[in-house]
């Protein structure tokens, strides 16, 4: 059985520009990505819902940090609230910081 695997982001402006590879990526991710897309089992979408379908679900959102180097964890605190609120009993889920980034 292939792995189904669902991008789920509140921005549609992020989706698209994943469907069209206008993101920041090294060439081989670009490759892999540009495969994902091409895959039967690879849906992006921006309903936050779609994720009660999910036997497993991986957070990962940007964590910008302020001028005194501490992060901002209110992405990642928003985007677990919601897995919580949509998500299946059962349903295993990793949140992660990915990125850190000084704002402005």
């Amino acid at each position: 059985m292939v792995a189904q695997v669902l991008g789920i982001d509140i921005s549609p402006d992020r989706i698209h520009a994943i469907r069209t590879g206008q993101v920041d990526l090294a060439g081989a991710q670009h490759a892999a990505l540009t495969g994902a897309l091409r895959a039967d089992g690879f849906r992006l979408t921006t309903a936050p819902a779609a994720v009660r379908h999910a036997d497993a679900v991986v957070v990962c959102v940007p964590t910008p940090i302020d001028q005194h180097r501490l992060p901002d964890l209110g992405p990642l605190r928003a985007a677990c609230a919601s897995v919580v609120r949509h998500a299946r009993a059962g349903c295993s889920a990793c949140p992660i910081a990915p990125s850190r980034s000084p704002t402005s």
